[in-house]
């Protein structure tokens, strides 16, 4: 059985939450944040990728907008099956979102 080239595979990624938070990603050129306008939840993305996001409408944050990066890493052995079958959960946390407020503050 041969191997499909890196970054044509692709793993469910599940934005879990908070809820009502919105969650995009370049799709045709960087910035764009072009993706479906996606709220949590399940989404295919290329395995061996990185992803810059935009996160809005987080609960209790009105107005702030944030781009975290996120890795999604080639498949191996161990985990093929189990990504077969089941999405990776993401979530982001309010002491994730206090941070950043926390090192955006201590830029200015």
């Amino acid at each position: 059985m041969g191997r499909r080239p890196l970054g044509r595979m692709s793993s469910q990624i599940a934005f879990v939450g908070p809820d009502g938070m919105m969650v995009n990603w370049d799709v045709s050129e960087a910035g764009m944040f072009d993706s479906i306008r996606s709220s949590c939840g399940p989404q295919e993305l290329r395995q061996g990728s990185l992803y810059r996001l935009k996160l809005t409408n987080i609960p209790g944050r009105a107005g702030v907008e944030l781009y975290p990066t996120l890795e999604v890493g080639p498949t191996v052995a161990r985990t093929a099956a189990y990504l077969a079958h089941n999405a990776i959960p993401v979530q982001f946390t309010e002491e994730d979102f206090d941070r950043c407020s926390a090192a955006t503050s201590s830029l200015r």
